[in-house]
């Protein structure tokens, strides 16, 4: 047995392991819906970018679709692959 572990508490951790797993998965796909989402959102931004005001929360109207793009790039899970 594992580090003492009975047969029952073994089954046990791998199921609690199991469903970790897939809850991860599971997140990690919404999280590619949401950047899609975001993407989408961002291309009909930037089609009608003459219509945005030229400052945004402080910032010109190119640094803000640069910020949005670089925040919707940090959650994507197919760039963030090599972590956890």
């Amino acid at each position: 047995t594992l580090m003492g572990m009975t047969p029952d508490q073994k089954a046990k951790l791998d199921k609690w392991v199991e469903e970790e797993r897939w809850e991860r998965f599971r997140s990690l796909a919404s999280d590619w819906h949401e950047v899609q989402r975001l993407r989408s959102f961002m291309a009909a931004l930037e089609q009608k970018g003459d219509h945005l005001a030229a400052e945004i929360d402080g910032m010109t109207r190119a640094e803000w679709l640069a910020w949005a793009r670089n925040r919707i790039d940090g959650m994507d899970p197919l760039k963030l692959s090599s972590k956890g």
